[in-house]
């Protein structure tokens, strides 16, 4: 494992070990796109080529995103992270 995957797999690691400190921070109206997108995000639906997808049952999955990179993995819950990716994105207007 490369040294980015070690950084993104302790930095996910970190942000899940305490979920119950975690708040949900409600942008301020006035943000910007970018502004509003930046933070720690619980997947609760998906949509993938205009059809509904349910991630397996007992499944998290978190992504974080920075103004400029994003991180995200999945874990069971036994904690065992089975999928992560992460990189850079681009966010013109308000497609990201």
């Amino acid at each position: 494992m490369n040294q980015s995957a070690i950084w993104l797999l302790s930095l996910f690691i970190g942000l899940t070990a305490a979920p119950a400190r975690m708040a949900v921070a409600r942008p301020d109206p006035a943000a910007s796109p970018q502004e509003k997108l930046i933070g720690t995000w619980r997947l609760v639906s998906a949509r993938y080529g205009g059809e509904d997808h349910k991630s397996p049952e007992g499944t998290t999955t978190l992504k974080h995103v920075t103004s400029s990179q994003f991180m995200w993995a999945s874990y069971g819950a036994d904690g065992t992270v089975t999928r992560a990716a992460g990189g850079t994105y681009t966010l013109k207007a308000d497609t990201y």
